[in-house]
């Protein structure tokens, strides 16, 4: 038979343990993770490229791009930028 004592230790133990886990949980807001409804753009700090071995250890161009959205929907966003040659 239990003693008086540790049935009310485990009584409060589990009283405090659910209070901390009710308490423990913090709604999450979505407004953070929504970063508007803009379009991704992307952008080059130069229009011509002249490409030269006496350069080669220099950046040729700098791309920048907005922030993407994910409509606060918290899904990972993956970019992809594919380069082709004028013309082809």
């Amino acid at each position: 038979m239990k003693s008086p004592i540790n049935h009310c230790l485990h009584r409060l133990l589990t009283i405090v343990l659910g209070g901390l886990l009710f308490f423990s949980c913090t709604k999450l807001d979505k407004m953070e993770l929504n970063k508007g409804d803009q379009p991704l753009v992307l952008s080059a700090d130069k229009q011509v490229l002249t490409l030269e071995e006496r350069n080669r250890t220099s950046d040729a161009i700098n791309f920048n791009w907005t922030a993407g959205t994910n409509k606060g929907s918290n899904a990972s966003i993956s970019y992809l930028l594919r380069l082709d040659k004028q013309g082809n």
